[in-house]
């Protein structure tokens, strides 16, 4: 009984919490790499690229899938019909979280430094 009610405070902790969108402060090299790594976690991938740009000028993204290919490396014919994959950099109480929008999944990026907007 206890951790089950512990695990609904944790809960309702976390739904509590005020996200608003964020821009980086200070894109660097090192801080693209961060939210490379934090993607590929939340995509459940390898790490993938972001181009310099990103979440400088808009707080969303949106990631491309990779086109499928054959064994010989040609793309294969057809529609592509997986829906867009969309991240969105976010801050609360001054601390920065990259979130995948369509599973509503959050990860906490410790080191980089954004601003609210």
């Amino acid at each position: 009984m206890i951790t089950a009610a512990s695990m609904l405070v944790g809960c309702n902790m976390m739904q509590s919490q005020h996200f608003v969108t964020a821009l980086l402060e200070k894109p660097s090299p090192a801080t693209r790499v961060i939210l490379e790594r934090a993607a590929g976690n939340l995509l459940n991938s390898q790490t993938i690229k972001l181009a310099d740009s990103a979440f400088t000028e808009s707080a969303t993204i949106i990631v491309e899938a990779i086109q499928v290919q054959n064994s010989q490396g040609q793309l294969l014919n057809g529609r592509e019909i997986r829906t867009a994959i969309t991240l969105s950099l976010l801050s609360n109480d001054k601390k920065c979280y990259l979130r995948h929008d369509q599973s509503g999944q959050i990860e906490y990026l410790g080191q980089i430094k954004c601003k609210a907007i």
